[in-house]
């Protein structure tokens, strides 16, 4: 037990450091995965058509099984955008265009390469570990370059090592030279100048084998490109002009001198002073009308290492400028624009546009009075005695002067009298009338209203003022008159007219009415309801509903209703309202005395649905007792031939024709023995009967003495031994002490085995 024990643990403890050096490989990059190196060579092979462009490495995409991608593309800030195509973002030989057009790429990592002089490496990064794990999904893998300069068209070929993701300081011109001389094309593609600004992408399929180099140069291998991302790997793009993938690269090393290369592998910062200080990011805007802009420190971030780079941090917004508030000058004294009266002052106006301060002045003009507005009528419209056709009235005509407005005063004709007419008191009078008869007719207004149950309207009596002379004039009188009384049909007075109801209230009072009555186990009463239908018209009617409202909700438990009232269902509450226990109905079973016991049962106590129901039960009256037995008595003669023995028997148990129990007393015989022939019983034994002896006649035998016999001695069997009265075999013994022999050699065995 103690080896199995520690077997598990060992186990376990194993399992626990894979796990957890398994999971301390795993780091995700916080900072751009492209890296880039040139290196200088020379052309042995001439006469090979020459090539001269210049790359941008954008960006990498992961194209999975399902048709779904995960792009890459290094930003400017270092940092790397990812961008998630689904299905319907079908991504094949190209990454979407839109996506690469749109990111703020890395522009200042490039490559410049040509048949004469370079050859470039460009290394990607991709030990990601959300990426690493999507490795047995992946279809492509894809490589997304912008063509920025074709200088001379050719022919250029990619080749793609592989290192492992323990690689951790950048290329010399020895590693380039390795991988130089083992790279595999992969890619050719030919380049010319239609080609500029355009995207170069080119894909590796999962199952794809690229150069992989386990453990720097030793042990050059293949592996499959998904097996490659599952190790975390660096994939190495070779770029050259030069199809000749055997050409040897120009080497300095043999004469002291460094070989010349370019790589944008620099270290960026050893400390935060060789980061720019605070600085705005020169990305102005306009907030609350001031220029606004975002600021931000720099740390150094990996100092003195190749993966150093300057990290912004405190990044947050504030304002860069303030433009100002608008500004306004003096208001002017005022001064006349034609007959308008004005005043004006300068404004500047300032705020913030497109991210820039603005300052623009202008002149602003209020109008205090506009003069011509004022120009009316003014006075009394008067008569002149000279002319009474007309009637005259003053007019007041302003216009602007130093700055205000000022008028003129003349008299003017204000209305020319029409024909028959004169003017008087300031206005064009005609005679009106002269008699009554020359006034409108008298008539009703034809506006009836209502005057408690009555209709009213007014009469208007017309008749002539001043008749025949200038103030002639047509006046009345008007007086209220009965039109009709409405209670006399028995309506009412509504808007001038009688109706038969112009509300509810008019048709009746609201109210219950008729006797209650029961309706779903619960007491009800009509409700009646009066409606004037098409109230306030000559139509109008009277019509009232009846609808059943609850007057008193009855107990669903213990109520029902019943001739419109509630009243109490429960037939009983307890079991005393079921009456008492009874016994009765006696009968005999099992030789004893039983009876009925009768129990009145209350069913579903206190509700509507209680119910009385006897329950039974079969009791014991009376234990009859058992059959009992005397003695025996001592053999004795029953007569000169018969042994008996005898006892009492007292008989006991239940009459069945009349139940109840009985006691019957008998004496009980059995015959011990009768005696055979030559014997006869006495004292309660057979003995020899006396005869008198007389002798035998000559040549007769007498009879043998015969042994008595009795009926109920059984003759013993051979190889039986009699035990409590019965008679067992003899093997039926040996066999139970061979059995026991047996029980008894398992124990002891089995005892053994434990020790």
């Amino acid at each position: 037990m103690e080896k199995v024990k520690y077997v598990v643990f060992s186990a376990f403890l194993l399992i626990s450091l894979l796990l957890f050096s398994y999971g301390c490989t795993y780091e995700t990059k916080e900072k751009g995965f492209i890296k880039c190196a040139v290196f200088e060579s020379n052309n042995l092979k001439q006469g090979f058509p020459t090539a001269h462009l210049r790359f941008l490495p954008v960006g990498v995409a992961f194209v999975y099984d399902d048709g779904t991608a995960d792009v890459l593309i290094q930003k400017k800030d270092g940092t790397v955008l990812h961008a998630t195509l689904t299905e319907k973002d079908e991504l094949d030989e190209e990454i979407t265009r839109n996506l690469l057009d749109s990111s703020e790429y890395y522009e200042d990592i490039f490559v410049e390469i040509n048949s004469d002089y370079y050859y470039a490496i460009v290394q990607f990064d991709l030990d990601y570990t959300d990426y690493r794990d999507n490795y047995d999904k992946l279809k492509k893998l894809c490589f997304s370059f912008k063509v920025e300069d074709v200088y001379d068209s050719g022919e250029v070929i990619f080749g793609v090592v592989a290192l492992p993701e323990d690689w951790s300081y950048p290329l010399s011109h020895d590693d380039a030279s390795h991988m130089l001389s083992n790279m595999e094309v992969v890619k050719r593609k030919y380049f010319s100048s239609s080609d500029e600004d355009d995207w170069y992408t080119f894909c590796l399929d999962d199952d794809d084998e690229v150069v992989w180099y386990d453990g720097m140069w030793y042990g050059k291998t293949s592996k499959d490109v998904d097996s490659c991302i599952k190790e975390g790997a660096y994939f190495n793009i070779v770029i050259r002009c030069d199809t000749d993938t055997s050409v040897e690269f120009y080497d300095k090393k043999y004469s002291g001198e460094e070989p010349y290369y370019t790589s944008y592998w620099d270290i960026e910062c050893n400390s935060v002073s060789d980061c720019p200080g605070g600085q705005w990011k020169n990305n102005p805007y306009c907030k609350n009308n001031d220029v606004w802009d975002t600021w931000q420190n720099f740390e150094c971030k990996n100092p003195g290492t190749f993966d150093s780079y300057c990290s912004p941090y405190d990044v947050h917004d504030s304002m860069r400028e303030d433009c100002g508030e608008t500004s306004y000058g003096s208001w002017s004294s005022p001064y006349c624009d034609g007959d308008v009266v004005k005043k004006k002052r300068t404004v500047t106006y300032r705020g913030c546009s497109n991210g820039a301060c603005y300052e623009n002045p202008s002149t602003e003009y209020q109008t205090i009075e506009d003069c011509n507005a004022k120009d009316d009528w003014y006075g009394d419209p008067y008569c002149k005695p000279s002319d009474l056709t007309k009637v005259y009235r003053k007019y007041r005509d302003y216009y602007c002067s130093g700055g205000s407005c000022t008028y003129s005063e003349e008299e003017k004709v204000y209305q020319t009298c029409g024909a028959g007419e004169t003017c008087y008191n300031g206005q064009c009078k005609s005679i009106a009338c002269y008699s009554d008869s020359d006034c409108p007719s008298d008539t009703y207004l034809n506006n009836p209203y209502c005057k408690g149950n009555e209709v009213y309207d007014t009469w208007r009596d017309y008749y002539c003022a001043n008749p025949g002379t200038p103030q002639a004039e047509c006046k009345y009188t008007d007086t209220e008159k009965l039109i009709q009384d409405c209670s006399t049909n028995n309506q009412v007075c509504y808007n001038g007219q009688c109706v038969n109801c112009a509300k509810d209230s008019d048709c009746g009072s609201d109210g219950f009415v008729g006797n209650k009555f029961c309706q779903n186990d619960d007491v009800y009463m009509n409700y009646r309801t009066y409606t004037c239908n098409n109230p306030g018209t000559p139509s109008s009617f009277c019509s009232y509903t009846d609808t059943p409202k609850l007057i008193q909700d009855c107990d669903d438990v213990t109520q029902t209703c019943q001739n419109g009232a509630c009243v109490s269902a429960v037939t009983c509450n307890t079991n005393d309202d079921c009456g008492s226990i009874s016994f009765g109905n006696e009968f005999c079973q099992d030789n004893d005395l039983y009876w009925i016991k009768t129990i009145p049962t209350c069913r579903n106590p206190g509700t509507k649905d209680s119910y009385c129901e006897d329950v039974t039960e079969t009791l014991l009256k009376q234990d009859c007792g058992e059959t009992e037995y005397s003695d025996w008595t001592a053999p004795y003669c029953k007569d000169d031939v018969t042994v008996v023995k005898s006892r009492t028997v007292f008989e006991r148990g239940c009459n069945t024709t009349s139940p109840a129990c009985y006691v019957n007393e008998k004496t009980e015989d059995v015959i011990l023995e009768i005696c055979g022939a030559g014997y006869v019983c006495s004292e309660g034994k057979c003995v020899a009967r006396p005869t008198p002896t007389a002798p035998p006649e000559e040549g007769v035998t007498p009879p043998p003495t015969m042994k008595p016999i009795s009926p109920f001695r059984e003759e013993k069997k051979p190889w039986t031994i009699t035990l409590f009265g019965f008679a067992i075999p003899l093997w039926w013994i040996l066999l139970l002490v061979l059995l026991i022999l047996i029980l008894i050699l398992v124990i002891v065995w089995r005892k053994k085995k434990r020790r």
